[in-house]
């Protein structure tokens, strides 16, 4: 589980509204034909938000996002201050919430 990073793009089919945590997430991946990995979002304009994901390639921070795999993957490089666009990253601080039920999300996935 990776805390503040997204896997941006590889999107396996449409993302998911109303998923309320990390766990949840990774379930609805383990779920889905071709899906291994998955990003979570709860922020404003991003309320339970789950995204399936085919690949991890395009890594890149983000404060809010709990992204993991449903498999155990060789751990992935640390993530990009690029953004798959080609634009810097400028994040100043973590995020101000609080991701619920993200504390006990290690033991489902990894």
């Amino acid at each position: 589980i990776e805390r503040d990073v997204d896997y941006q793009g590889n999107d396996v089919g449409a993302a998911r509204h109303n998923i309320t945590s990390p766990a949840a997430c990774c379930d609805a991946c383990v779920a889905t034909p071709d899906c291994q990995f998955f990003s979570w979002l709860n922020t404003p304009g991003f309320r339970n938000y789950c995204s399936l994901k085919s690949s991890n390639e395009h890594r890149v921070m983000a404060p809010g996002h709990v992204s993991g795999s449903t498999s155990s993957a060789p751990p992935p490089a640390p993530p990009s201050l690029v953004g798959a666009d080609g634009h810097l990253q400028r994040y100043g601080t973590r995020a101000q919430h609080v991701l619920d039920h993200a504390d006990h999300v290690e033991e489902v996935c990894t």
